[in-house]
């Protein structure tokens, strides 16, 4: 070790005191600790230059006790750590009997130890990032396994709803048609006649019904058909119900999707035709979809009356009672985003975006 290297590392356990004491508890005790320990062993490595010191920076910094620490240093504590170090050594190379060029040398070799420092709270700071980083992804990993998990539940107890409703009260439907058309040929007065067949009419139409939300409450074979197979099967079908012709657009390549999300887009778009059929009076609807690595993309239009959001319409209602909160609950708990835009007579929009990562 050369002498400068030498005497520089006898006052150095003097100088980190002196260092310690100016910083007067302003940090933590761990990290002030973990920052001795880096300054030491730079220290030893002065000869042989303080670049192996730095190449070498991960070797205390695997302490995850203390690199989110360095999180917490606002500027004005960065600054004094740095500069309180400084100052210390400098103390102890003015005391030493160097000459003029030991002496510069000296103070070079300080702002090196400073640079380790910088180093140290930087590669820290990193640290520290990455294991929030880390920590994030894993309890994104168990939030969406969460998600699949209540989707699955929820969809099994709308299987178990739409078995129960057809085998009960449509069943039962079915069978007081059966007996209104029996009474009908039973029947001489056209009075009679003209009630049973209004009765009739009400049956149907609430067979109608009865049958239209078992189809939408069966659950969809994502896995097997693919979203975008359900959506155009689904909005065939709508169609074919509601007398309003739907347009499927697909913007770009269609790529496999968690089932967790595939379920929940297909239950917004569900609801947003509901919508639709309830309160838009349209007779065109498009549903436009956009895959891509980090997200899906999906816009329900119609060229409905729209509604004015600010005034208490029935679509209005419609759009911002249970339905709204539906779908904008599906899109939140992806932490999504979710729009409805709508002017009276220009139709409405509800546009939503999932991210995949």
């Amino acid at each position: 070790m050369s002498e400068v290297a030498s005497k520089l590392k006898q006052v150095s356990e003097a100088a980190l005191e002196v260092w310690t004491k100016s910083l007067n508890g302003t940090i933590d005790e761990e990290l002030l600790d973990f920052f001795r320990r880096r300054i030491r062993s730079a220290v030893r490595q002065l000869d042989n230059g303080i670049a192996v010191e730095l190449a070498h920076g991960d070797m205390l910094l695997s302490d995850e006790s203390v690199a989110p620490q360095v999180l917490l240093l606002d500027r004005h504590e960065y600054e004094l750590i740095k500069g309180e170090l400084a100052k210390a050594f400098q103390e102890q190379v003015y005391r030493l009997d160097f000459d003029a060029q030991e002496e510069e040398l000296a103070e070079y070799q300080v702002k090196l130890l400073i640079h380790v420092l910088e180093d140290s709270i930087a590669v820290s700071f990193m640290s520290a990032i990455f294991n929030v980083a880390g920590r994030l992804e894993r309890e994104k990993a168990l939030i969406r396994k969460a998600l699949g998990d209540v989707t699955e539940t929820l969809e099994r107890d709308r299987q178990r709803l739409a078995f129960d409703l057809h085998d009960g009260p449509a069943q039962a439907l079915s069978s007081a048609l059966l007996q209104a058309d029996i009474l009908d040929e039973m029947l001489s007065s056209k009075e009679a006649h003209a009630e049973l067949a209004s009765l009739k009419s009400i049956i149907n139409q609430c067979l109608h019904e009865l049958r239209t939300s078992i189809y939408s409450l069966k659950p969809q074979c994502m896995s097997q058909k693919g979203l975008m197979a359900i959506v155009k099967g689904y909005a065939k079908q709508f169609s074919a119900r509601t007398g309003i012709d739907v347009a499927v657009v697909i913007e770009s390549t269609e790529r496999a999707l968690p089932e967790v999300v595939e379920v929940n887009v297909f239950r917004v778009v569900q609801e947003a035709l509901s919508n639709v059929a309830k309160h838009a009076r349209a007779s065109h609807v498009t549903i436009t979809m956009g895959f891509s690595k980090t997200h899906v993309r999906c816009c329900v239009e119609d060229n409905g009356i729209g509604f004015d959001g600010k005034k208490s319409t029935s679509r209005a209602r419609g759009l911002y009672g249970y339905g709204l909160t539906s779908m904008r609950d599906r899109v939140g708990q992806f932490l999504g985003e979710f729009d409805v835009e709508s002017r009276r007579g220009a139709g409405t929009r509800v546009v939503f975006r999932i991210p995949l990562t």
